[in-house]
């Protein structure tokens, strides 16, 4: 048996101390700010009550369908006008799909108006462009159009992202990702999810990896997920905070939704519950203000004034 590597070990002292206490006293400026207020409060340590820190692994999971990746989006355009970049790598969607995503949350475009179909309109899509170019937002957001399913592909993806200048990298989703190099699901995840912990770690990017539930998990539609439910090993052992689609309280219309967010895990602060709306015409995900989170007005029309 090869003898066990040595593991340095080091007694903390009083300049370990000075050192600590000069560093906490500087201001936060390096964080990814979310689209939701009490999600960023809830950001303690690194991430100053502010956003999500370098180097954090975050997991958000959902059923399929409860709209993982229009929250995605939704932090991700919150990252770019805080001028950070940004680097999506979808498995699920193209890059036409996801950019006409994009820019109906950006500019409040109703997407049946810039989106290729009937109601298509050239104008409306024309004055969404500039509306982006005003805003300072293009360049800072690098897609993979099609990527590579493989770990290999993705170290690739994040280390290159982090080496042109991006702070954030979403990967969606999780359980698409190393199919060839592990044919099940449990390792798989556990393979996948470990890699980026390590690249985040390593690289300084915020990851923001999302994920399904288990069936057995969506079985249960009366009760508040647990973190039991993600799908697959490790996920919520790697990751800083782990936070949960509530099936059990999701209201749909055809024009909105709502349900809550839960932060299941936070190594770093408080783990609140969320209330959250969708709007389905633009995609936008906002949280639901304190003193609308009991009114009665219809899904999907905004809270009530």
């Amino acid at each position: 048996m090869a003898d066990a590597p040595m593991v340095a070990l080091e007694l903390v002292n009083w300049i370990d101390l000075e050192v600590m206490r000069r560093e906490h006293a500087k201001p936060v400026t390096d964080t990814v700010p979310t689209s939701l207020p009490t999600w960023n409060a809830a950001c303690r340590g690194e991430g100053g009550g502010l956003g999500l820190a370098k180097g954090w692994q975050v997991v958000v999971a959902g059923k399929p369908g409860a709209g993982k990746s229009a929250l995605a989006l939704n932090v991700t355009l919150a990252a770019m006008r805080d001028k950070r970049s940004v680097m999506f790598y979808s498995l699920e969607m193209s890059r036409a799909q996801l950019v006409t995503r994009f820019i109906g949350i950006a500019t409040g475009c109703d997407l049946r108006r810039i989106e290729r179909g009937a109601q298509f309109d050239a104008g409306t899509f024309e004055s969404a462009m500039y509306a982006i170019r005003d805003a300072g937002l293009l360049g800072r957001l690098t897609l993979c159009d099609r990527p590579p399913r493989s770990m290999a592909g993705l170290t690739v993806a994040l280390r290159q992202a982090a080496d042109e200048g991006c702070s954030l990298a979403v990967v969606d989703y999780v359980q698409l990702i190393g199919r060839a190099e592990y044919p099940g699901m449990f390792e798989r995840t556990q393979a996948v999810s470990g890699r980026l912990q390590e690249l985040a770690f390593e690289t300084g990017l915020t990851v923001l990896a999302l994920s399904q539930m288990n069936r057995g998990a969506l079985t249960q539609k009366t009760e508040e997920p647990g973190i039991e439910a993600l799908k697959g090993g490790s996920l919520d052992e790697d990751a800083d905070q782990v936070l949960l689609l509530d099936f059990s309280n999701f209201n749909r219309t055809p024009t909105g939704a709502t349900t809550n967010l839960l932060v299941a895990k936070n190594r770093h602060g408080p783990q609140p519950k969320i209330p959250v709306a969708w709007d389905y015409r633009t995609l936008r995900v906002q949280e639901v203000p304190e003193r609308d989170r009991y009114a009665t007005s219809p899904l999907g029309e905004g809270p009530r004034p």
